[in-house]
């Protein structure tokens, strides 16, 4: 039994698509690599200073209800913004 031209280059394409399309992948990696640490960097910062404002936040209303009695956001809420 012999294989038919048809298939052998059906094969051989779909390996030589194979190759390339690894090939391209690599190229995007190397080349999208720094800008994604970059990218993960400045997300991380971002993240980790909102995650400390919204824990000071929760801390100054926690400690100002305790003490004083005072509830922070019934205050920011009531409090008319204009100028």
């Amino acid at each position: 039994m012999t294989t038919s031209p048809n298939s052998t280059q059906s094969i051989l394409s779909i390996v030589i698509k194979l190759v390339i399309f690894i090939a391209a992948l690599y190229v995007s990696y190397r080349v999208l690599k720094p800008l994604l640490s970059i990218i993960l960097g400045i997300s991380f910062w971002i993240i980790k200073l909102l995650v400390f404002i919204a824990v000071g936040l929760l801390l100054v209303h926690l400690f100002l209800k305790l003490i004083f009695g005072i509830d922070l956001w019934q205050k920011l809420k009531n409090n008319s913004w204009r100028i």
